[in-house]
This record gives structure tokens, C-alpha cells and sequence, in this order.
């Protein structure tokens, strides 16, 4: 049986429907913007995907009321529907770059709240109909912030949970990887003296593995010192959920530990210093 045409009752009913959805969206937009320009969004109006991002996403709010000038909030976004949900894709100057945003909203009952913003997401919507092997790809430095932002969160998950059943120094145990981390260097980087491979391979690991930006300062047998700004630091700067979690001073305790037991079983000594709250020094002799 061969389908027939749709009526034009249907066709006007749809592009009626489409427009009503596309002006809602635009004006729930205009009014997002209207009262975070204002300083009128309190935790009253936020639903977030998780109660402990309250807090942080008002800071990111204040951030942005600051930091982006009013020109650019008129800048119409792209809007997408989910069931109750209308997520908001923009893009502010950054720099001397311009980076994407989505703005998450939800309406109930007449009523708009603000739930998430993320500056990463992935556009799966756009994915061809199955079979499909080929997926969306997404910038190697988006890629290595979602890996380590992954990793780290759950490393403090499990060093939370080890703390309370155990203590702070049988979690920090645990999470010492020095042996192992020498005898990597030493195995992938065959061609200088143990020692040496150790710097060396600190910097690669970190900057190409882990998309970290690493510079080797000095290099000697007796001095090195290797400057780095890790997603590690960065991740409690700027996500949503790390502080509600665990207290910098544990958090930056974890990031020492490992760094010191690695850095003595390849015979060095080390120092940190936090330069910033995301960049810092290692200091090795």
C-alpha cells in the first residue's frame, strides 16, 4: 500500500508546533540572560543533575555576569529540546580564542531553572543511523581533560572511601605507583642512564600522554626542575564537583605523595612548589 502525502493540515499544524516550541526557546533564553545579568538567579532557582553543584555552578554564574561582556549575551544561541530540558549552545571570546558553552534549563509549571553548564559535550545527536562505526570526534585537549578528569575523580572517590574505613595514611599507601613509574622509565626510555630516563619520561608522560603542559627547565644530574600546569590542579580549579568532595589541603596531600614516592625510587629528591593554584614546580636533586 503506498503511503499517502501528508495533509496540509498536518504540515501546518507540525510547522506551527516547531515555531511555538522555537519562540518559547528564545524567549526563556532572553529571560535566562536578562536575570543573570541582573544577579537574580539564587539556589532557589537552580535544579542541578547533582545537589553538591549548587554552589559551584552560582560561582560560574558570577564568573560569567563578570568576565563576558553584555554585547555578547545577545548572540542567539543554538537550542535543543529534551523532553523538559532546553540546552543552549553558545560561544564566548576566551583569550584570544573562542570556546563553546552549553547552558542547560528547565521549565516546571510556568517556571525556568538553570541545571548544568559544561563546556565539553559530545554531538552524538548528530550520529548517522546504525550500522555505524564511526562516532564524533572530539579536540585531543577535550580528550585528555575528559581522561584525567575521569581518573582523578575517581581516585579521590577511592580515597575518600579508604579514609573513612581505614586512615588518611593507609589511602595515600595505596595510591603510591613510584616502583612501577621508574620501571617505565627505564624500560621506555632505554637510552640514557636510569636517573635521567626518569626526568625525561616525567615530561613526555606528562605532556603527550596526558595533554599537560610540561616545560623541562633545567636538566643535570644533580638539578633538574620541570615546570607544570597538570589537569590535576586545573580540575579542582574549574569543575563543579572536586571541592564539595575533598579539602585542597587532602587533594594537593595526593598529588605530593605520588609525585615524591616516585621520584625517590628513581633516587631523586624533590621539592613542589605550588606557583599558582594551577601551575607548579618540581624541584629534583
Amino acid at each position: 500500500m503506498i503511503p499517502s502525502k501528508p495533509s496540509l493540515l498536518f504540515l501546518l499544524f507540525t510547522s506551527t508546533t516547531a515555531l511555538a516550541h522555537a519562540q518559547d526557546a528564545d524567549t526563556l533564553w532572553r529571560e535566562f540572560t536578562r536575570a543573570l545579568m541582573r544577579d537574580e538567579i539564587t539556589a532557589e532557582r537552580i535544579q542541578p543533575y547533582h545537589p553538591s553543584l549548587t554552589e559551584p555552578l552560582l560561582g560560574y554564574l558570577k564568573a560569567f555576569r563578570a568576565g563576558i561582556p553584555l554585547d555578547q549575551w545577545g548572540k542567539e544561541p543554538e537550542a535543543h529540546r529534551v523532553g523538559d530540558l532546553i540546552h543552549y549552545i553558545t560561544s564566548f571570546p576566551v583569550g584570544a580564542d573562542s570556546s563553546s558553552f552549553c547552558f542547560t534549563l528547565r521549565t516546571e509549571a510556568g517556571q525556568w531553572y538553570f541545571v548544568h553548564l559544561e563546556n565539553v559535550f559530545i554531538r552524538l545527536d548528530k550520529l548517522a543511523a546504525p550500522p555505524v562505526s564511526t562516532f564524533p570526534d572530539l579536540p585531543e585537549s577535550n580528550k585528555a581533560w575528559m581522561r584525567e578528569e575521569k581518573y582523578w575523580s575517581f581516585i579521590v572517590h577511592l580515597y575518600n572511601t579508604i579514609s573513612k574505613e581505614k586512615e588518611k595514611e593507609y589511602a595515600l599507601n595505596l595510591l603510591k605507583d613510584g616502583q612501577g613509574y621508574f620501571l617505565e622509565a627505564k624500560a621506555w626510555v632505554p637510552f640514557v642512564a636510569p636517573r635521567r630516563a626518569f626526568v625525561l619520561y616525567t615530561c613526555w608522560e606528562q605532556s603527550v600522554l596526558r595533554g599537560n603542559q610540561v616545560t623541562l627547565e633545567e636538566l643535570s644530574d644533580t638539578l633538574t626542575r620541570i615546570t607544570m600546569t597538570p589537569a590535576y590542579f586545573q580540575l579542582y580549579s574549574r569543575t563543579a564537583h572536586l571541592k564539595s568532595q575533598i579539602a585542597f589541603d587532602d587533594y594537593r596531600q595526593i598529588f605530593e605523595t605520588i609525585w615524591r614516592d616516585r621520584a625517590e625510587a628513581a633516587g631523586w629528591r624533590i621539592a613542589i612548589e605550588l606557583l599558582n593554584n594551577e601551575k607548579c614546580l618540581l624541584r629534583l636533586w
